[in-house]
């Protein structure tokens, strides 16, 4: 066995330099006394759903177009007609009542009450939204039992709305993936051919 081997000199550390934590963390910090609620997240939400229409689009027409019914795009939820077989697109909404609030928040800070911690944000009474910049409309359907939806994502739904104003829905899409670039070099090259004995 080998001896380690022992340095001539001793190891000396380089100096850093670094910035208190004080300082990176002032912008995320927020004034107790000046509470301001102007950030609000919905021209996010507007702006992804401009954006992804048009892929979530283009998936709808393929997958719907000689679907029985001939259902038509329908560019609104507003615009949706009852008993007739159509498609929308919108920003899917889970509206859950367990889930936190930011009004029990307020509350508590307000009052000092604070509200119960809950074990789960799901119920039976959870209902799903599909909105877009004119309105909402609540999905209805046994299909969505399997289709793993959450708030924020884009969808596009075919089905008729319901006499009660619900859309049920039959078939639903999304966008998929986005086209993958290629990491370069021509997949017929000699040096990406496996040779096989």
């Amino acid at each position: 066995m080998e001896p380690i081997p022992v340095p001539s000199e001793p190891t000396t550390r380089p100096s850093t330099h670094f910035t208190p934590l004080d300082d990176l963390t002032s912008s995320f910090l927020l004034n107790a006394k000046v509470q301001t609620y102007s950030h609000q997240y919905s021209s996010i939400y507007f702006l992804r759903l401009h954006e992804m229409k048009k892929a979530v689009s283009l998936v709808a027409r393929a997958k719907w177009a000689n679907a029985p019914g001939g259902p038509q795009h329908v560019p609104r939820v507003l615009d949706i007609k009852k008993g007739k077989l159509c498609y929308v697109i919108g920003t899917v909404y889970m509206e859950m009542r367990l889930k936190p609030s930011i009004l029990d928040d307020i509350a508590k800070d307000e009052f000092n009450i604070a509200a119960p911690p809950s074990s789960k944000y799901f119920s039976d009474d959870d209902a799903i939204m599909l909105e877009d910049e004119s309105g909402r409309v609540k999905l209805v359907g046994d299909v969505l039992a399997k289709a793993g939806l959450v708030t924020g994502i884009i969808v596009g739904a075919l089905g008729m709305e319901t006499p009660a104003g619900d859309f049920e829905v039959v078939d639903y899409c999304f966008a998929g993936l986005p086209p993958q670039s290629s990491l370069g070099g021509s997949s017929s090259s000699k040096s990406d051919k496996m040779d096989i004995d």
